[in-house]
């Protein structure tokens, strides 16, 4: 049963998995800001790596993190802490997205700036996400309200 539902999950992400609508121009515009990313994620590297490749947007990001590399969970921020220090900056300067209220506590709580987003399996958490976020959006096609945000 263990390993057809990490079959089921794998397949999501070589095959199927959708970028959020707006994504890829959102990181093309951050990354013709020179703005360094990298991605922290509780998914399996291989996942990741095969999802981004797939969708073309793995050029945007310098790193990718994974809570089974630090050993932690979004519950504790050592991920977030982990891409702070590859990417040269504190937690004040650098820009946590997430759409799974845990997650946003966990960044917020530990000083990150936050941006929520919508995510329809979050539903019923939204206002509590919003609550944990200096910035949220529905989508990333509103690039120019995160820029107004960061640039001040």
């Amino acid at each position: 049963i263990i390993e057809g539902v990490g079959d089921t999950v794998r397949d999501y992400y070589f095959y199927e998995a959708p970028l959020k609508k707006g994504a890829a121009d959102f990181l093309g515009k951050l990354s013709k800001k020179d703005i360094p990313m990298a991605v922290a994620t509780s998914s399996e590297r291989e996942h990741i790596e095969a999802a981004f490749k797939r969708l073309n947007v793995n050029q945007y990001f310098q790193k990718i993190f994974t809570c089974s590399q630090v050993g932690a969970g979004k519950s504790r921020p050592d991920i977030y802490f982990a891409a702070g220090r590859y990417l040269g900056t504190e937690p004040r300067e650098t820009y946590v997205f997430e759409d799974v209220l845990h997650a946003i506590e966990t960044a917020d709580n530990a000083g990150f700036k936050t941006v929520g987003i919508y995510d329809r399996f979050s539903e019923s958490k939204q206002e509590e996400i919003r609550k944990h976020s200096d910035i949220y959006l529905e989508d990333l096609t509103d690039f120019q309200t995160f820029w107004e945000y960061a640039s001040r």
